[in-house]
């Protein structure tokens, strides 16, 4: 019998940096288990360079990808992937300069 890796069905996929190290296990309890609550997040795997996020939608509505970000910046996570979810329906929102996460996004190389 063969247990051969198969990625689960989805639209899209993110990469997200290997977080900061945590402080306890509930710390990294709580961080997989928001991140699995965010609408639109299929499922979530590790690898070697981070963290595949697999999605149910092409783009994050406005609310999922505010969550996202909120919870990125809690556990000083870099965003610059998040550029990916840029659409121009949300640029006048996600891409104002004036937001906290501004810097970190778009700003940073």
């Amino acid at each position: 019998m063969s247990s051969m890796w198969t990625e689960p069905e989805h639209i899209s996929t993110l990469t997200i940096p290997e977080p900061a190290p945590f402080y306890c296990q509930l710390d990294e309890d709580h961080f997989f288990k928001w991140l699995q609550e965010i609408d639109g997040v299929k499922e979530v795997r590790g690898h070697t360079a981070g963290l595949t996020v697999y999605l149910s939608v092409p783009a994050l509505s406005e609310p999922a990808l505010r969550d996202l970000i909120g919870l990125l910046f809690r556990y000083d996570v870099p965003m610059s992937f998040l550029r990916s979810q840029l659409t121009p329906k949300n640029e006048h929102w996600f891409k104002d300069p004036e937001k906290y996460w501004y810097e970190k996004i778009f700003a940073e190389a």
